[in-house]
């Protein structure tokens, strides 16, 4: 009995190294295949190009491109399509990806093809689509400088301009204001200073000018000089 019960194990024990071998002789090399659940599954998450999800998250955006090819980010008010022009964009191309005119560079649009636009180190104020030049503010490239110019409505109109400059970038040792137009004209305002100046002193002084701004101002200083304030 007990003989017969050893040659039972042992033929167990055989049988189990022998169907051992012939899995491992037969399966691949590697690991064991994964079980369902351990496989990989695709996300069913809308992917870029094309995503339709309301938010995208990245720590960088690169956009690049050829010149032939339209590159850029575009903002839109609704469906993006021909005739519907973005309301903001940044790109260097001079339409959008549906044939609809932009500008380039950082770009902010608003009715009747009225925009803002920062390129090339200016500031550019369009008010509307048929003003030949837009208004600008720049600074030509020099530290102490910062030019306005009004823009021009046709070709032929002419256009205001204040310069500022600090004392170095004038060139002439004074800090500068310099007005360029056909006509400068207004309300000029000066307070008394002190408030409790001498007695029947006007509580400021007020001068309307059309053409003479020099006049006024010498008026003013000369109504002051008069009340012994300066």
């Amino acid at each position: 009995m007990m003989i017969a019960l050893a040659l039972l194990v042992v033929s167990l024990w055989l049988l189990a190294g022998l169907v051992t071998w012939i899995l491992v002789t037969m399966m691949p090399a590697g690991l064991p295949e994964p079980r369902p659940d351990q496989q990989y599954q695709e996300s069913g998450a809308a992917m870029a190009p094309g995503s339709q999800t309301p938010v995208v998250r990245a720590r960088q955006v690169i956009i690049s491109g050829t010149g032939a090819t339209v590159t850029g980010l575009f903002v839109y008010n609704s469906t993006p399509g021909p005739g519907n022009a973005p309301v903001d964009s940044i790109t260097r191309s001079a339409t959008d990806p549906f044939g609809n005119t932009v500008q380039p560079d950082f770009t902010a649009y608003g009715i009747g093809g009225a925009y803002a636009q920062l390129t090339d180190g200016a500031l550019n104020f369009q008010g509307t689509a048929s003003q030949a030049t837009p208004a600008q503010i720049f600074t030509q490239d020099i530290a102490g400088f910062l030019d306005f110019l009004s823009g021009q409505v046709t070709g032929g109109d002419v256009q205001s301009e204040i310069t500022l400059q600090s004392r170095q970038a004038s060139g002439v040792s004074k800090s500068q204001i310099l007005l360029n137009a056909d006509q400068i004209g207004g309300v000029f305002n000066m307070p008394v200073v002190p408030p409790t100046g001498p007695i029947g002193a006007p509580a400021s002084y007020t001068q309307t000018w059309g053409n003479d701004v020099d006049r006024a101002i010498n008026s003013i200083i000369a109504t002051i000089g008069n009340t012994g304030i300066w």
